[in-house]
């Protein structure tokens, strides 16, 4: 069974990745940035609880959150789809390198 990492796993999006992925025999692990999403996401998809983990990391830029995960955790492939928020324009090029940074360094696939 491929594991696969997908961020964004509450978005309107993410919840169709997510579905798709299970359904062709993904174990996904899906990001999002805040407590007691997971529990929404849960009461929305009760089928997907034996397939799918949720993970808070609340700063996608935070390097030290993705490392530990990425440690933890075997991925398979990796889907980046959470919208990123550059903190100003002026450093949009370099904040938005920084939330992938710790993927591509792990070796990870992209979906």
């Amino acid at each position: 069974m491929p594991n696969t990492l997908l961020t964004g796993a509450n978005s309107f999006v993410g919840a169709h990745i997510i579905d798709q992925l299970i359904k062709k025999g993904h174990h996904v692990t899906g990001t999002v940035r805040r407590e007691g999403v997971a529990d929404e996401i849960y009461k929305f998809h009760p089928e997907w609880k034996a397939a799918l983990d949720i993970v808070v990391i609340a700063d996608y830029t935070n390097e030290a959150s993705w490392d530990q995960l990425l440690q933890k955790t075997k991925f398979d492939h990796v889907g980046y789809k959470a919208v990123y928020r550059a903190k100003n324009l002026s450093n949009l090029a370099t904040d938005r390198s920084r939330g992938c940074t710790p993927a591509r360094q792990s070796g990870q696939h992209r979906l």
